[in-house]
């Protein structure tokens, strides 16, 4: 299962570096899990296309993920960051995540069950080429994506962001978490150092990354309280906190894989 962090931070008020170096040691310690593609976008809160970073790595190195994490925290507003580990689909660059269409960015942590015969594409990129026709230039109909997501029998959570609109649509439940002047959103727990979580949201929520501030749009996102998904003639079984069954994945031939939650 994937993992995807986004980290918003107020203008001139970047983190320090000890809760700097937090962030980063999580972030590599959940790439040791989830090796199969890293996606950062990275913007100000009044930049222009121009000042965007968009990065993906089929495979990094931690010494050199560490150093360009760092630079990019202390100088941008807004960082967004998806790790892969795939569940379906080849470990592929097409596979890695944020995918982009009329300005938005997409990224997805859990598995769909309807996907497409192509067995070498992710299902989430499956989902989004199926979705983005919903997703316009100054904003995207959550209520479309919402049915889409149910019809593609959409497990998990999903992210759309706009660097251009500065909005950030949170689907499904993310935990939050106030450090210093940034709030975080996390697909996962953070590691207990970091404290009680401030908050759970769940639904649809739209964060407006200058302001910091979070509109809950639908109380719901998808509702499957237990699932299971059947990929490989294999079956993967989840319970209703979305853990997989003794943290296993059976592939084609049988081999065990640990996935990171």
């Amino acid at each position: 299962m994937c993992r995807i962090i986004s980290i918003n931070q107020k203008t001139n008020q970047k983190l320090k570096q000890k809760p700097r170096n937090k962030i980063i040691n999580q972030i590599i310690h959940w790439k040791h899990y989830n090796n199969d593609g890293l996606a950062l976008l990275a913007y100000n809160n009044d930049s222009k296309d121009q000042d965007r970073v968009l990065l993906k790595f089929l495979k990094i190195k931690n010494k050199k993920i560490r150093k360009k994490l760092d630079k990019i925290i202390k100088t941008k507003d807004n960082i967004i960051i998806h790790l892969r580990a795939n569940t379906a689909g080849a470990t592929t660059a097409k596979n890695i995540h944020l995918w982009q269409h009329n300005g938005w960015f997409f990224g997805h942590n859990g598995f769909c069950a309807k996907k497409s015969n192509d067995l070498s594409e992710s299902d989430s990129l499956d989902f989004f080429n199926n979705h983005k026709k919903y997703l316009f230039p100054n904003k995207l109909n959550h209520l479309k994506i919402v049915q889409k997501a149910k019809n593609y029998n959409l497990i998990g959570k999903t992210l759309h962001v706009n660097p251009d609109k500065k909005q950030i649509y949170l689907m499904g439940d993310f935990e939050m978490y106030a450090m210093n002047n940034a709030l975080i959103a996390s697909s996962h727990s953070l590691d207990d150092d970091y404290g009680s979580i401030d908050y759970d949201i769940n639904g649809v929520n739209l964060l407006m990354s200058p302001t910091q501030t979070i509109k809950q749009l639908k109380k719901s996102f998808t509702a499957n309280p237990y699932y299971g998904y059947r990929y490989y003639d294999q079956y993967y079984g989840f319970d209703d906190r979305s853990q997989l069954r003794n943290d296993t994945h059976y592939d084609r031939m049988g081999s065990i894989r640990r996935i990171g939650f």
